[in-house]
């Protein structure tokens, strides 16, 4: 029982290496004829994929509902598939062993035909578009980092919600945007709603990838983002602008900002964070 426990909870492992650290395998590695043929006799489903992953709960987990078939290589963070018991894959979900139940989580509605991404998806693609499938399809989606169909299946949704969405809606729509090019943030941004999130993916992918532009103009640059923002946004693009230019290291620009930042946004601050960043300017002190 202990080794068979300790084969279980080695049951995730990187399936292929993939972009910006996650690449995309063309294919899945097909259960091989034995595997279906244990998955058949035990009335299990199928799990592909091997690696590194310790908690006994999640191991006892799969030892009940999955035949595991060990692939690929050892590398963190790739693709766990799930197949029916006849090989037919119903589910994936990019492996996370950092977060052992988030990932069960996932795994876990891989097991019901109601939240399995594939078939969701021919369902999807064959013209379905209730509210329920559109919401599972969408998660099964970022379960499976498919950032071929999310963007459709997300479009989609946010045709089919009423004038006036509900907080619960909005939120749905927030939880499964990643990046400014998404339906689900043009979505956001026309309402003006979810200002945190939207700040956050502005963040990441507008102003991130400025922290090794030599060549940056910081007041110029910023005027411009902000035009194509609402001016609600704003406060937040100025938090911004100091996180980025400390990161930067840019003590010039620090100066000619920050003050002029603490002036226009002291409502919103409290003492603390007006002292932090008054330290911020060369010569200040605390």
């Amino acid at each position: 029982m202990k080794t068979r426990t300790v084969l279980i909870a080695s049951a995730f492992t990187v399936l292929t290496t993939m972009a910006m650290g996650h690449v995309r395998p063309d294919r899945d590695p097909f259960p091989k004829e034995e595997t279906i043929i244990r998955a058949k006799a035990s009335g299990k489903m199928i799990l592909t994929g091997s690696g590194t992953f310790g908690d006994r709960h999640v191991a006892g987990f799969l030892d009940r509902n999955f035949i595991v078939q060990s692939d690929a290589m050892d590398t963190e963070g790739a693709f766990l598939s799930i197949y029916d018991r006849n090989g037919r894959l119903v589910h994936r979900v990019v492996n996370d062993p950092t977060y052992p139940y988030e990932l069960a989580a996932k795994i876990k509605r891989g097991l019901d035909s109601e939240t399995q991404y594939y078939p969701l998806l021919r369902r999807f693609k064959g013209g379905e578009r209730s509210a329920d499938l559109l919401r599972n399809v969408i998660i099964g989606a970022d379960d499976a980092d498919d950032v071929t169909n999310a963007p459709r299946l997300m479009q989609a949704y946010v045709d089919q919600l009423p004038e006036v969405p509900t907080e619960s809606e909005l939120a749905f729509v927030a939880a499964y945007t990643r990046h400014t090019g998404d339906p689900g943030f043009a979505y956001l941004l026309q309402r003006e709603t979810q200002l945190d999130k939207l700040a956050d993916i502005v963040f990441r992918d507008v102003f991130l990838p400025q922290v090794s532009n030599k060549y940056l103009d910081a007041g110029t640059w910023l005027t411009a983002v902000k035009a194509r923002y609402p001016e609600a946004l704003a406060p937040a693009m100025d938090r911004m602008m100091v996180e980025l230019l400390e990161r930067r290291g840019d003590r010039q620009a620090l100066d000619a900002f920050v003050p002029g930042y603490i002036s226009r946004c002291k409502d919103q601050l409290n003492a603390a964070q007006v002292d932090y960043y008054a330290g911020l300017v060369s010569g200040s002190s605390r």
